[in-house]
């Protein structure tokens, strides 16, 4: 079993540990966990700033923890299909902020569609996060602390 989350993992809080232990629980002992990275262009892109920690800090990050298998770049940006096709996973699992009825939401954000999946055979699952947890939340408590 292969379980694929991505994400950018700017500054790893309690809720980013949350959500590994639940993708290893969805993969198993025996399973893979797989974290899709988003490159620091990307994030720069999407969320309107570069993140704190370059890709090379995050993806050190990320590689150490026990709960994750492998790290890899998301390799397509904005269509996510590239660095999918290239993990083959069995399931997809997003964060629950992310979840809509008929996946819409999530699907648009990775550049696929719920059709796509179903031919690919992946499951879409989402995750329950802790609330009050966030990179955008410790960004700001440092910028407070600046001043």
């Amino acid at each position: 079993m292969i379980v694929l989350n991505c994400g950018t993992y700017d500054l790893l809080h309690p809720g980013h540990l949350y959500v590994f232990r639940q993708l290893r629980h969805l993969a198993g002992d025996h399973g893979t966990v797989v974290v899709g990275l988003n490159s620091d262009e990307f994030v720069l892109e999407f969320k309107g700033h570069p993140p704190v920690q370059t890709y090379s800090q995050r993806y050190e990050m990320l590689s150490a923890l026990r709960d994750i298998d492998h790290v890899v770049e998301n390799i397509g940006g904005r269509d996510a299909k590239p660095m999918i096709r290239m993990v083959r996973p069995d399931i997809i699992a997003a964060g629950y902020d992310w979840y809509s009825d008929d996946d819409e939401r999530y699907c648009k954000q990775m550049g696929m569609t719920r059709p796509w999946l179903d031919i690919m055979k992946i499951k879409l699952v989402y995750l329950d996060w802790m609330q009050g947890y966030s990179s955008t939340n410790l960004r700001a408590v440092a910028r407070s602390m600046d001043r």
